[in-house]
């Protein structure tokens, strides 16, 4: 067991956050699995409140790219970013720009939803959907760094 332990912590303190994405394929039937493993995480009455949307298609690529950039243009030249905050992004050396969202060869979008719909077609209530979606996305992000 700590065996296990340690050799998992060994592969997580190896995994990176980076900015630059290679073009390179990357088969679909990997990303649907890490998906898949997503799926796996707990969440509040174990509703799976998120829907994960795997996007490959160019044109919807480069739409996803212009409404990002146009946020985050405002995030960073129109005042929702405070200097603090600026000053903690800088050495990461981010900006508006997100090329990366149309160079990546997928796009995953991750989804909340705050109510369901049960069998009789009544709403239904999703109980902690934030941190669900949070725990799905970082298993997502852990899958796919298992995969290499």
């Amino acid at each position: 067991m700590r065996r296990r332990a340690s050799d998992f912590h060994d592969e997580m303190d190896r995994r990176r956050s980076v900015r630059m994405l290679a073009d390179e394929p990357v088969p679909r039937d990997l990303v649907e699995q890490a998906i898949r493993t997503a799926s796996t995480a707990p969440s509040g009455a174990h509703h799976q409140p998120w829907q994960f949307v795997l996007i490959g298609d160019p044109e919807t690529k480069r739409r996803i790219r212009q409404a990002a950039e146009t946020e985050e243009r405002t995030n960073y030249e129109g005042g929702r970013i405070n200097e603090e905050w600026r000053r903690e992004l800088e050495p990461i050396g981010t900006d508006w720009h997100k090329e990366f969202l149309e160079v990546a060869p997928w796009v995953v979008v991750l989804f909340e939803e705050r109510f369901g719909v049960r069998p009789d077609g009544s709403k239904r209530h999703h109980y902690y959907v934030k941190e669900s979606c949070g725990i799905a996305a970082g298993i997502f992000v852990t899958a796919l760094h298992h995969m290499g």
